[in-house]
Parts: structure tokens; C-alpha cells; sequence
């Protein structure tokens, strides 16, 4: 049975709104400008433009790795070329896909070669400078032969720090060139450590021709940073080891006011356990970055006397209390022993400490 006549008008119109609402919409829509989008969309128009109703068996053909495209690998030939090689020469070829011609080459570079594209091929920037020795002004171990008027010639490190670090390539052997800091001496903080019989490598203090201290130092390979060679000690006396050895430095380190390592009241208890080094070959500590500054202060002066006589008094107390403040540092470098290793840990500390305490009434 047919629905009423009038019923049937209803529908239509009912059908012709709905439709030109749905128009309405699409209208809206709105465009994805974006330049990655924007440069899809050309590339699939200039593809479907350019495809052959005429079926084709092969069109672009790489021999290296026997890839073929034909006329419906458009967008697969864009995603895999498109976005990692020239995008002139991608859209040169682009009609390949379509013309019927078989385009066969070894591989892309090839096929843009073939364009009369040619590669450009970025030059390496030359970083390399050479630097005139003004002045030696002491040296540490053996370090390598380098007088007054010697030609250093450097390149920049691929590790760098607070202060500019390079690499030493005219002499024989490993050598990294580290700029001193204006207010603070790295060599006598270094000095310290050797007095204290803490691993240090030979180093040779230079004044160079921009009139500015730097640290000539053999290269470490296996040197590892933070704490995190304490956590992976792999016995008891491993343990108790590194805790004496960072007792001995947390000595020094304070009796030259250096406050870029452990927390002492210096650095207000904040420190760096970034700046802890272990030589990975002979397993000790090492006293890098130890910067002593060239001009004591009163309240360093204060701070030192304070903090030492503290140990000196409360050694025990002391060691156990830095185990913890290890222990629950904010700090990705802190460290992470079980509650009885931890204690083996402060036992060397403590050790460690009386060890760094001794050794300064040595040199006093």
C-alpha cells in the first residue's frame, strides 16, 4: 500500500533538508593548513593526477633491494622516499609511476643522480684551533712534555662542562685540555687529593696565549660518574671500600671549600653527587673537580673550621648521618643500598673520615 500523497510530500522535503543540512556541514569543515599536510595532500593530488587507467606491471624498480612500485604503490613510494630524500627529485618521479616505462636503477641516490640532481653533501665544520703555552705553572704525576711556547692544537670535546673541555691532538696520547674557572683553581684542589693519596691523574697546569689557566690531564676511558658504583658493589667490602674512599674525599674536599660534591654546611647541604668519579679500571675514587678557591673568604674560613671539628668530634654520628642524607637525597645519583649494606657503607665512611683527618695534620 502507497503512503498518502501528502505524507509522501512531507518525506521529500523532510529528505532535501536533511541533505543540504549534511552539505552545510562538510562546508564547515575545517582545512588541515598545516605544512606537512598541505605538502601530503599535493603529492597524493599529483599522483592520482598522473595515474594511467591503462593496467602496468612495473613502473620504478630499486635492483639493491628489489623493490618495485607501480601504479598503486603511490603513496607507499612517497612514505618510503619522499619525507628522507629531495623532495624535487620525489616529485620528478612521481610520473614514473604512471608513463608505462619501466625506470630501473640500483637505488634512489642513483635515481636522483639520473635527474640531474646532484647531492649535496654538507662539509664538516672544522672546530680545530691551536693554542700558544705562555706559562707552565706545576704539574701533578707524569704528565706528557709541554714547555713555554708550545703549540697546542685542539678540538673541541664532544663532552663538555661548566668550563670549555677539549681534545689534544698533536701529542702522543690521550690528553683532555680543561678551562680553570677565573675564581677557583682546579690544580690545587687536585694537589690536595695527591697529598691525601686519592687517585688523580697527571696533570700539568698551563697559561695560555688568551692569558686564561687551563688543566692539561690524561684521559680517563672507563670513568664513571655518580653514586651509582656503590649500588652495584658486588660484596660487602666493595662497599666498604667506596665508603672509605668518599670519606677521604669528603675531607679534602671541604678542607679547601670545594662545595661541588657531598652536602656539608659549605654548600648548605645541597651538594652534586653528579661529581662523584670512579676509575672503572682500578676501582677508586678519583678527586676530579676538586676547584679550591683562590681567594678563602672569612665565612669559608668559618665554615671549614666548623664542619671539621664536627667530625673530628662526632665522627661515628657524622658517618651514619651522611649515609642517610645519601640515602634520601632528591637526587637520580643517590644512593640506593639495602638498610644493612648501607651500614657497611658508613663504616667505611667513618674509616675514611679519621683516614682524611690524619692525613691533614700531615700537611698542616
Amino acid at each position: 500500500m502507497h503512503a498518502p500523497k501528502e505524507e509522501r510530500k512531507d518525506k521529500a522535503v523532510a529528505n532535501t533538508a536533511l541533505k543540504e543540512k549534511s552539505n552545510y556541514k562538510q562546508g564547515l569543515a575545517l582545512e588541515d593548513n598545516r605544512p606537512d599536510a598541505t605538502a601530503q595532500r599535493k603529492m597524493q593530488a599529483g599522483i592520482a593526477n598522473n595515474f594511467s587507467p591503462q593496467p602496468i606491471q612495473r613502473q620504478i624498480e630499486f635492483t639493491d633491494t628489489a623493490e618495485k612500485f607501480g601504479k598503486d604503490d603511490g603513496m607507499k613510494f612517497v612514505l618510503a622516499y619522499g619525507m628522507s630524500e629531495k623532495k624535487e627529485a620525489i616529485d620528478k618521479m612521481i610520473p614514473w609511476l604512471t608513463d608505462g616505462e619501466p625506470h630501473i636503477y640500483k637505488n634512489i641516490k642513483e635515481a636522483i643522480s639520473s635527474l640531474g640532481i646532484k647531492e649535496e653533501i654538507e662539509k664538516p665544520k672544522d672546530d680545530s684551533i691551536s693554542m700558544v703555552v705562555k706559562s707552565v705553572n706545576g704539574k701533578i704525576g707524569s704528565p706528557p712534555k709541554v714547555e713555554a711556547e708550545s703549540i697546542l692544537k685542539l678540538k673541541k670535546s664532544k663532552q663538555q662542562g661548566s668550563h670549555p673541555l677539549y681534545d689534544v691532538t698533536n701529542l702522543s696520547g690521550k690528553y683532555k685540555l680543561k678551562g680553570e674557572p677565573s675564581d677557583k683553581s682546579g690544580f690545587q684542589g687536585m694537589k690536595a687529593m695527591e697529598n691525601q693519596e686519592v687517585e688523580v691523574p697527571s696533570v700539568i697546569s698551563l697559561t695560555l696565549d688568551d692569558g686564561k689557566d687551563y688543566l692539561l690531564m690524561d684521559h680517563i676511558p672507563h670513568l664513571q660518574e655518580g653514586l651509582s658504583f656503590v649500588n652495584y658493589s658486588r660484596s660487602n667490602e666493595e662497599v666498604i671500600k667506596a665508603g672509605y674512599q668518599l670519606g677521604v674525599v669528603h675531607v679534602t674536599d671541604i678542607s679547601v671549600a670545594n662545595v661541588d660534591r657531598l652536602p656539608w654546611r659549605g654548600n648548605k647541604y645541597t651538594g652534586h653527587l653528579f661529581n662523584v668519579f670512579q676509575n672503572q679500571i682500578t676501582g677508586n675514587v678519583v678527586g676530579l673537580d676538586t676547584e679550591k678557591p683562590k681567594v678563602m673568604t672569612e665565612d669559608m674560613e668559618k665554615d671549614i673550621a666548623l664542619e671539621l671539628n664536627e667530625i673530628r668530634k662526632k665522627t661515628h654520628d657524622y658517618a651514619y648521618g651522611m649515609g642517610e642524607i645519601l640515602a634520601t637525597a632528591k637526587d637520580r645519583n643517590k644512593i640506593t643500598l639495602k638498610p644493612e649494606q648501607l651500614r657497611f657503607f658508613a663504616d667505611g665512611f667513618e674509616a675514611g673520615l679519621k683516614k682524611g683527618l690524619s692525613g691533614l695534620k700531615k700537611t698542616e
